[in-house]
C-alpha cells in the first residue's frame, strides 16, 4: 500500500487566529478559500465522501476546533483534514519549488520503518515518528486541539525548537545513515530548514 507524507510550513499565529477563537465567520471564511489553488469547498466535499457512515462534515469538524469543543469520537480522520485545509491555505508545502521527486510520497510503512531504524542507528532524531502520537495542546505549540488518530490519516504540528533539534541531529549524524536512506535524510533536513522561529512544521501522512 502507497502512502505518503505531505510537510506544511505555516506560522503559528495564523493558526492561532482560527483554532479556539471562537470567530463565528472564520468556518465561512475558510469555505470561500482555496489551497493548493483548489476550491476548499470542493476539497471538503470529496472528503465528506470518504467514510459514508460518518455523521458530521469537515466542515463541522473545523467548526468544533474553531470552537475549542472536544473531537467527536470515531470521526479523528475530519478533523485531521480540517487542519490541512487550514495549514494549505495559510501556510506552504515543503520543497515546494524542488522538481525532484520526494522520497515521502507513495513510499511504504515497512519503508518508513526502515528508514526511522537508519536514522535511530546514526543517533538521528526522526521528526516523522510525530505523526504517531496525539495532536494536543503544548507550550512550544499552544494551540487547544486534541487530535488522536488510531489509522490513517495521521498528522503532527512540530515546533521550532523540535525542528531544530532533529536538524542539528541530522548535520552531526547524516554520515552515518546507511546509504540507502541518506538522500531521503538529506531531503528532510531540506524540510527542517525552512521551518522559521514562528512557524511550525505540519505533517499529513495517508
Amino acid at each position: 500500500m502507497s502512502l505518503s507524507i505531505y510537510g506544511h510550513i505555516v506560522e503559528l499565529d495564523k493558526l492561532a487566529a482560527i483554532i479556539g477563537s471562537n470567530d463565528k465567520a472564520a468556518v465561512g471564511r475558510v469555505a470561500k478559500g482555496a489551497m493548493w489553488g483548489y476550491p476548499v469547498l470542493q476539497y471538503w466535499s470529496e472528503i465528506d465522501t470518504l467514510n459514508e457512515d460518518a455523521e458530521m462534515s469537515c466542515r463541522e469538524a473545523l467548526d468544533d476546533m474553531v470552537f475549542g469543543r472536544k473531537p467527536r469520537r470515531g470521526h479523528a480522520f475530519l478533523y485531521v483534514y480540517a487542519l490541512e485545509t487550514l495549514c494549505g491555505m495559510y501556510g506552504h508545502r515543503v520543497n515546494e519549488r524542488c522538481v525532484q521527486q520526494s522520497w515521502f510520497r507513495e513510499t511504504s510503512a515497512s519503508w518508513l520503518a526502515d528508514f526511522h531504524a537508519a536514522l535511530s542507528k546514526a543517533g538521528v532524531i526522526d521528526v516523522l515518528t510525530e505523526l504517531y502520537s496525539p495532536i494536543k495542546k503544548t507550550k512550544d505549540v499552544p494551540l487547544p486541539l486534541s487530535i488522536k488518530s488510531d489509522d490513517w490519516p495521521y498528522a503532527a504540528l512540530v515546533s521550532y525548537e523540535k525542528c531544530q533539534q532533529a536538524r542539528a541531529s541530522l548535520v552531526a549524524g547524516i554520515g552515518k545513515v546507511k546509504p540507502p536512506f541518506r538522500e531521503a535524510a538529506m531531503e528532510l533536513h531540506s524540510w527542517l530548514g525552512e521551518v522559521g522561529s514562528a512557524d511550525v512544521l505540519a505533517m499529513f501522512y495517508y
